[in-house]
């Protein structure tokens, strides 16, 4: 019996000292692994943000090409700003969420009618009506960007309150 509580006694040592290389393998590996995703979170932000700038610029642009047809003049074309909306998000997707593809695709869906209506010459009352709905559209798809990426309407306020 005292053998025993020799032996263990003499392999107390040796087990912490396993014990904590283990613990250190493990410690450091999570790091490295929350660094990576740390990482790639902060670049799909930056992409979200690039995809939001454009987003942004696309409605700026619209809301100047819907106040020509108002004014019965001749604007931008939205053949150009249809195509550096597209060519913006093909740079960005690498760090899309599904979720968000699918908004992106229904947000280019929305944008083709307008596309549509333009190529087509529609009535400058049809190419208004769905130069509105785009516009809307491309607002809601900027307020789920930012949910997707965690922000959340009045999250600051929630967060003082709890």
């Amino acid at each position: 019996m005292s053998d025993n509580i020799e032996y263990f006694k003499a392999s107390l040592p040796i087990a912490a000292l396993i014990g904590v290389v283990v613990g250190a393998f493990l410690n450091s590996r999570l790091q490295r692994k929350d660094k990576l995703q740390e990482h790639l979170f902060t670049y799909k932000v930056k992409s979200y943000m690039e995809i939001a700038r454009i987003v942004t610029e696309t409605i700026r642009r619209m809301e100047k090409i819907r106040g020509s047809y108002y004014s019965k003049k001749d604007g931008e074309s939205f053949y150009q700003v249809y195509n550096n909306l597209v060519d913006t998000i093909s740079e960005q997707s690498l760090f899309i969420s599904s979720k968000t593809k699918l908004d992106i695709d229904e947000l280019l869906k929305s944008l083709h009618k307008v596309y549509d209506s333009e190529l087509f010459g529609e009535d400058y009352d049809v190419r208004i009506v769905h130069y509105i709905s785009s516009i809307y559209y491309c607002r809601q798809f900027l307020q789920k960007l930012q949910n997707d990426i965690g922000f959340e309407k009045n999250s600051f306020i929630n967060r003082k309150i709890n």
